[in-house]
């Protein structure tokens, strides 16, 4: 018991980060692939390698607040959430805590998506219907690569050793009443956005990751992605680390986006919202 305490107390004067760190190393060696995190949005179940959305939850309690937040305001009185690239449901969850909204939750990589479900059976909501596959232009079967070390940043590759099913978010039967669509989809966003032109014009609230470097990676043009959006007909914000811009025009995105698209960077990418004018 004294050996215990003793642990016990070393280990509450090393800082989260170190504690992570260590934790991490062993439970490879150990061959351990998941573990629990508790945050402010609940208990999260996801995959040991995942060394960027599971760390940041865990020393940060809370992922993604400044895009569930809107979500969660347009759908107060219930309605769709359409999550693309839903990772292990940490957003998903969030808005499925309203039992008044319907959620469907998107994701491509079979570990996610097995952690996706996991997690939903575990915070025990029915509101919820995960699907296994990418959103694309077109049905289709891809090339799917995996980061070691981001579960964030699996994506759609020619060079990917496994395969996904694909298909257009217009094939998605919605009810009637307000809808949000995250898409964060690491780079596949100028494609989505080709396969969801029906389901845009009647989205209520947009939030879409924009992030050139991702899209050429793919082979994708960013320009696609930027004329699809320019056609949204209401206001525009930038989210940048949290940070949200004054509310704009479309035409003021685009420009924003065009000067964007000018200085491509791995680790450079912003979110935008679109919101129709009430």
């Amino acid at each position: 018991m004294k050996f215990n305490l003793l642990i016990k107390n070393v280990l509450s004067l090393i800082p989260v980060g170190y504690k992570y760190e260590i934790f991490y190393q062993f439970a490879r060696f150990l061959g351990i692939g998941g573990f629990l995190v508790d945050g402010r949005q609940g208990l999260f179940l996801g995959a040991v390698s995942d060394r960027a959305i599971m760390r940041s939850y865990l020393l940060h309690k809370e992922w993604s607040s400044e895009i569930i937040q809107p979500i969660r305001k347009l759908l107060e009185n219930g309605g769709t959430f359409v999550d693309v690239g839903a990772n292990i449901g940490l957003v998903s969850l969030a808005v499925s805590k309203n039992a008044s909204v319907n959620v469907i939750s998107i994701e491509p990589d079979d570990e996610n998506f097995k952690f996706l479900k996991a997690n939903i059976a575990m915070h025990g909501v029915d509101n919820i219907t995960a699907i296994n596959a990418a959103a694309w232009h077109e049905d289709a079967e891809l090339s799917f690569e995996r980061n070691s070390y981001n579960s964030g940043d699996h994506h759609l590759g020619a060079a990917g050793e496994f395969k996904v099913k694909a298909f257009p978010l217009d094939q998605l039967a919605l009810s009637s009443g307000p809808i949000a669509v995250k898409i964060d989809t690491q780079g596949a966003e100028p494609a989505v956005l080709q396969g969801a032109t029906a389901l845009l014009s009647r989205v209520d609230l947009l939030i879409i990751e924009f992030w050139p470097w991702g899209m050429s990676r793919m082979g994708l043009d960013a320009a696609v992605a930027i004329d699809i959006l320019s056609g949204f007909s209401g206001k525009a914000q930038v989210i940048d680390h949290g940070n949200f811009s004054d509310w704009m025009t479309i035409d003021q995105m685009r420009l924003k986006l065009e000067e964007f698209v000018l200085h491509p960077a791995e680790v450079r990418s912003i979110d935008i919202c679109l919101a129709k004018i009430t």
